[in-house]
């Protein structure tokens, strides 16, 4: 295959993987409304938790592929808290925020469900200052995150969603028991 063919071909699954306009408008509406909603949920079941949220995840890096619907929200929760309160605090949000979604277990509880067509994950996770004081794992994640969107261009983005559609085709990318949860970037 010449280098013009190849450009050509990864232009066409560019196009086909690349979130149009309206769906990146849609998303963003979306996370909104439910980042409006766990606020409420967090005022309602911890009014005095100085808690916040992040959007993490592909969606939030622009990696995401058109048609995918995942969206990764994590409740960041003092340093100081313990953890059976993360727990119990981060169970009661998600389930406020998703009240017909389900608990699943990693490291310790968190919520899943769907918003508006979307599926959902409501993760709770310590707020601490640096990678290096994590308490759970999923603590890093926020970190991970930043990391990425500081050094991802749009051009590095398409060039993960062409990664990513490759890596799906060929049955060696996501997040099941297939792949073995295969990275995200």
């Amino acid at each position: 295959m010449s280098d013009e063919e190849l450009a050509a071909v990864l232009d066409a699954v560019g196009e086909r993987v690349d979130p149009t306009p309206d769906e990146r408008e849609r998303l963003a509406d979306a996370v909104e409304r439910l980042k409006d909603r766990a606020r409420d949920a967090l005022d309602e079941v911890a009014p005095d938790v100085d808690a916040d949220l992040v959007q993490v995840g592909s969606t939030a890096r622009g990696t995401w592929i058109s048609g995918d619907r995942d969206i990764d929200l994590f409740v960041r929760f003092p340093a100081d808290l313990s953890r059976s309160e993360l727990e119990r605090i981060g169970l009661a949000v998600g389930n406020e925020t998703l009240p017909e979604g389900h608990e699943e277990y990693a490291e310790h509880p968190y919520v899943v469900g769907t918003f508006e067509g979307y599926d959902v994950d409501l993760v709770p996770c310590f707020d601490v200052e640096a990678a290096t004081e994590i308490r759970t794992a999923v603590d890093r994640t926020p970190f991970h995150n930043a990391y990425l969107q500081e050094r991802l261009t749009d051009d590095l983005a398409a060039d993960v969603r062409l990664l990513k559609q490759f890596l799906k085709g060929i049955g060696a990318y996501g997040s099941n028991l297939k792949t073995r949860g295969s990275p995200a970037t």
